[in-house]
């Protein structure tokens, strides 16, 4: 008898499970999304590539025809010495298509979105140093490295300033989504690629503008392979550490950590795509495989 029961609430137990799952599923669940992980996944996406990887001499390629720094003879005659066939490179579906198809606006995006996610990916400290001559106490002459401030200022005046223009415009099209209501993680993307390829040009005036108003030296605070925390002479505070940029700005998270201009902005995102209530339990769906 007892043996009964148990089995019996059992079942009901299972049955009341999987109804609630099925039931569950159907309904709208949305999860709380971050606004700026989502703009900058979208951007990456948005950067060109050659065979999967960020490819930056192609791309400063780009970005002198979408600045109009160097003209499309210029870009081809370069592409030819260094042997490739300017011939063969097709209007569009190519790695290389920007650098012939004469496309300036996808262009200027192109370049807009690859100097943007500069500041967001991992890179390589090793050209801010520079190779000097040490004379050493038995007169000998060695070789040593150290930093060289004019890079440091160069490279970090230009990190700084591409931070501080991505804090604006992220907070630009976070503040236009959270006035849309909720939609796909798809739609968002699409939503943003549509916006920022529409202030691509503005996005690239702006960070030359910043650039250009920073003079004084900047303060190296900390330095590895890769990470790295810098302070200018305004007090800015700009790191990168542990695969994470960060912008402070008088004690203030400017950009990073989620952050756009100190504040924190989400999306509200649908979790299931479709309903899920005619889906199989697992037991049947194992018993299918097998």
């Amino acid at each position: 008898m007892k043996a009964k029961f148990l089995v019996r609430s059992a079942v009901l137990l299972l049955a009341s499970v999987w109804g609630f799952s099925a039931q569950a599923a159907s309904r709208d669940y949305v999860v709380s999304y971050p606004t700026a992980s989502l703009i900058s996944e979208t951007l990456l996406e948005m950067t060109p590539s050659v065979n999967n990887e960020r490819n930056d001499l192609m791309m400063k390629l780009v970005c002198d025809l979408a600045r109009n720094e160097k003209s499309q003879a210029e870009v081809e005659t370069f592409l030819q010495r260094n042997g490739v066939d300017v011939s063969q490179i097709p209007e569009s579906g190519n790695a290389l298509s920007l650098l012939v198809n004469g496309e300036n606006q996808k262009q200027k995006a192109a370049c807009a979105s690859y100097i943007a996610t500069s500041v967001i990916v991992a890179g390589d400290n090793k050209g801010l140093y520079k190779a000097v001559n040490v004379t050493n106490k038995d007169k000998t002459l060695s070789v040593k490295q150290e930093i060289d401030q004019d890079k440091l200022n160069q490279v970090m005046r230009t990190r700084m300033s591409i931070a501080e223009a991505n804090a604006e415009f992220y907070s630009l099209m976070a503040n236009a989504l959270a006035s849309r209501g909720a939609m796909s993680y798809a739609s968002y993307k699409n939503q943003i690629f549509d916006m920022f390829s529409e202030l691509a040009p503005f996005y690239l005036d702006r960070v030359k503008q910043l650039y250009a108003g920073k003079k004084g030296d900047i303060t190296l605070l900390s330095l590895s392979k890769g990470d790295y925390r810098v302070m200018d002479d305004k007090g800015y505070v700009m790191s990168f550490s542990q695969g994470a940029v960060d912008l402070e700005v008088k004690g203030i998270t400017w950009f990073g950590n989620g952050k756009m201009l100190g504040k924190e902005y989400y999306l509200d995102v649908p979790y299931f795509s479709q309903p899920a209530a005619s889906a199989e339990p697992k037991s049947k769906a194992l018993k299918k495989r097998k």
